[in-house]
């Protein structure tokens, strides 16, 4: 089950998802989340009540990341998985700038 509730307000559009955000429910935040985008507002979208999230729920939320909403958490799993979100939608030659590999070296060279 998954409530969705969104709060209009003259500085943007905030959509407050409480329960767990799998299956059916995916497609009812889905829908809400497609209304609110319509608009030229900031969109931000409140996790904290989230329970679960499924593979579906998750493409959702990259989704609404890729499209400019804040997310907003409430607890260290939810806060993990959306910074997961955020390294999946990384531009590669920004994480390439911190991890790139020194190349081989060639033998007997020191």
């Amino acid at each position: 089950m998954l409530k969705v509730t969104l709060n209009d307000r003259d500085n943007g559009v905030t959509l407050i998802l409480e329960g767990r955000l799998c299956g059916d429910c995916t497609a009812e935040a889905e829908r809400a989340w497609r209304s609110v985008i319509t608009g030229a507002k900031q969109i931000s979208v409140d996790l904290a009540g989230v329970s679960y999230v499924d593979r579906d729920g998750e493409s959702l939320l990259q989704d609404m990341l890729e499209q400019g909403a804040i997310l907003r958490v409430g607890g260290v799993w939810m806060e993990h998985l959306v910074a997961d979100l955020r390294r999946r939608i990384m531009p590669a030659d920004s994480a390439l700038s911190r991890r790139t590999p020194r190349p081989p070296r060639s033998p007997g060279v020191s």
